[in-house]
């Protein structure tokens, strides 16, 4: 709130900024309605609020965000467009999040990523007494 002026608690703040989806495998009991189609609906639900989230079919990007109360008052909206690759990553140019009053509206002109970080920052040590697993 401090950096925006609007209560971002809704969301993690980075994938909220960057426009990702924010979604995790703690999400997945939750998961209350999926209906396909070119605009991809998934609602979320717990008992403080319920989410739902529209993803394009074709590109698997997060177009449109709602979280909504327990009786239905819409609490925060956020859109996002005009997506582009950077770097080897899909992020939207365009981000707006709105609560009551509240707006946000950014448009991204540029983005540094990884920059100035070896490879070697990224790689995954796997301890000597871990067990590898399938997943089916």
């Amino acid at each position: 709130e401090a950096i925006t002026g609007v209560n971002l608690s809704y969301y993690d703040l980075y994938p909220a900024l960057f426009g990702l989806p924010n979604l995790s495998p703690d999400d997945l009991p939750h998961v209350t309605r999926f209906v396909p189609g070119n605009r991809v609906l998934l609602e979320i639900q717990n008992p403080l609020w319920t989410r739902r989230l529209w993803m394009d079919r074709r590109t698997a990007t997060l177009l449109e965000e709602q979280i909504s109360s327990p009786d239905g008052q819409r609490l925060s909206r956020r859109v996002l467009s005009n997506y582009r690759e950077e770097n080897g990553f899909i992020f939207p140019g365009h981000i707006e999040i709105q609560q009551g009053e509240d707006f946000i509206k950014m448009d991204v002109q540029w983005r540094k990523i990884n920059t100035g970080l070896a490879d070697d920052t990224f790689r995954l040590i796997v301890p000597n007494d871990a067990t590898r697993h399938e997943i089916e």
